[in-house]
């Protein structure tokens, strides 16, 4: 009987962890916690870990202002529109949780 070979299929975790930092150079702070979650290596890794942390935190310094006449409007600030980049897609998975837009965060 023939021997059958089967690729591996590659996955993330197969790239070096410096390829994988340097990617994620490219991403918003969002898509950086996202990746976080995908295994434990990448959610213990401290750079990528202080990368999100970080731009979280850059995230909520800055103040997004919308000019209307001679009016000065807030918007949603930064790090609320990272919040719901990074539960957008945690809500997809999870059909039994929802976001609340009050306070960004997932409930039942």
């Amino acid at each position: 009987m023939p021997s059958r070979h089967y690729a591996r299929a590659n996955t993330l975790g197969d790239l070096p962890l410096e390829l994988i930092r340097e990617i994620s150079t490219y991403l918003p702070v969002h898509s950086i916690a996202a990746l976080g979650l995908t295994c434990k290596d990448l959610y213990n890794d401290e750079m990528l870990r202080q990368s999100w942390i970080r731009g979280f935190s850059q995230a909520e310094k800055e103040k997004d202002y919308l000019y209307f006449f001679d009016m000065e409007l807030r918007v949603p600030h930064s790090r609320s529109r990272e919040v719901i980049g990074l539960l957008k897609p945690l809500e997809k998975d999870l059909p039994h949780m929802s976001i609340c837009r009050y306070c960004d965060r997932l409930h039942p």
